[in-house]
């Protein structure tokens, strides 16, 4: 079983040479193609007790990779509102933490070039809207390069609603590959 502070990936799909179209998921710069069967179905439990209740237990599909188990997030498209009150398709990844909760995250851009600046957003799934996260006067506002990688680092506050009407507020490392404006991985940091 996968930890809280366990990196999750994304699942894309891509197309490859003759219009085959491939699950694939980025690891530490690396593209590597996934098969179906290799993602297994693990339960992620709620709480502290760890028994077998359906109730509790949440399935995730994983992949083992390198002997690490990594929860796997999936792409989607939500249309979000647009200039003009048109719609807008909006390419988002579902992160979901151990209690069953889900965010869609996204990348806004802005400019091109070398002016190109990239954001991390969030997207209420109900209305569409996007709102811009970050970590406000953060040096690292606007990401830093990972050369490892190959991909730009957000590190990013979100605040929650709780039960009882509360809210939380945790940081999440998103981690970009910047040509495809795409989230690749996201790792929770406290």
């Amino acid at each position: 079983m996968a930890s809280l502070y366990t990196p999750q990936l994304t699942r894309c799909r891509v197309a490859t040479d003759g219009g085959v179209v491939r699950d694939c998921v980025d690891h530490e710069g690396k593209l590597l193609v996934v098969r179906r069967e290799d993602c297994r179905r693990r339960f992620f439990f709620r709480g502290d007790n760890n028994n077998d209740d359906d109730d509790d237990a949440q399935q995730r599909e994983c992949i083992r990779i390198d002997g690490e188990v990594f929860p796997l997030m999936e792409e989607k498209t939500v249309a979000a509102p647009g200039a003009g009150g048109n719609n807008a398709a909006v390419r988002c990844v579902e992160y979901v933490e151990d209690d069953g909760s889900a965010l869609l995250l996204t990348v806004t851009v802005k400019g091109e070039g070398k002016e190109q600046k990239q954001k991390v957003a969030v997207v209420d799934a109900r209305s569409g809207e996007v709102r811009v996260l970050g970590c406000s006067g953060s040096y690292y506002d606007s990401g830093y390069y990972d050369r490892d990688t190959g991909t730009v680092q957000h590190v990013v506050e979100v605040q929650v609603q709780v039960q009882g009407g509360g809210r939380e507020s945790y940081m999440l490392l998103v981690s970009v590959r910047k040509e495809l404006a795409r989230i690749v991985r996201i790792k929770r940091l406290n």
